[in-house]
């Protein structure tokens, strides 16, 4: 269940270019994934862009629900 809302949401957030979510940074989810985005862009140059990818789906599916266990919700 986790693996098919985290290709749902990964895939809508992917959608776009970042300047939509820039907008629409009220929304935590956004926030974080703009943050991410630059973070990742400056941090692993090295990277090629399939490594990247996947870094940022590791990244995201941790936020999603990594991140949320540990709060407890």
């Amino acid at each position: 269940m986790n693996e098919r809302i985290f290709k749902l949401i990964y895939e809508l957030l992917d959608e776009y270019d970042i300047e939509v979510w820039e907008d629409i940074q009220y929304i935590e989810l956004a926030d974080f994934w703009v943050k991410m985005i630059k973070e990742t862009s400056k941090r692993y140059k090295k990277l090629d862009l399939l490594e990247l990818e996947k870094l940022r789906e590791d990244l995201l599916y941790d936020y999603l629900f990594n991140n949320l266990e540990s709060k407890g919700e």
